[in-house]
């Protein structure tokens, strides 16, 4: 579970602070917050192809150029906020069940 959570953290969909090492709320939302945005199925748990496919994600990254400072992006067809400090995304979330 932590090497799952520190993969987490390392592509933008945990902080550091939420890897204890157990299934909680933070990683269940982080693993949703993923498979969205790899357009996977959206269970909430990872399975063999699911880890096959984190192993070799990479950090989302800002579907429109904008300028050095903060910003986030909602990503309506996808169910994703992307929270961007200049060009680099430092957190991807996954908004809301409600968010359609």
């Amino acid at each position: 579970m932590k090497a799952l959570q520190q993969k987490l953290i390392q592509l933008g969909y945990m902080i550091r602070g939420d890897a204890a090492g157990r299934f909680g709320a933070a990683t269940q939302n982080a693993i949703l917050a993923f498979q969205k945005w790899e357009r996977l199925p959206r269970t909430g748990l990872m399975d063999a192809k699911k880890n096959t496919r984190l192993d070799t994600a990479t950090r989302p990254v800002p579907i429109i150029d904008g300028d050095a400072g903060r910003r986030a992006e909602i990503l309506l067809d996808r169910q994703v906020a992307l929270l961007i400090n200049g060009e680099m995304v430092i957190r991807a979330i996954r908004p809301s069940s409600a968010c359609r």
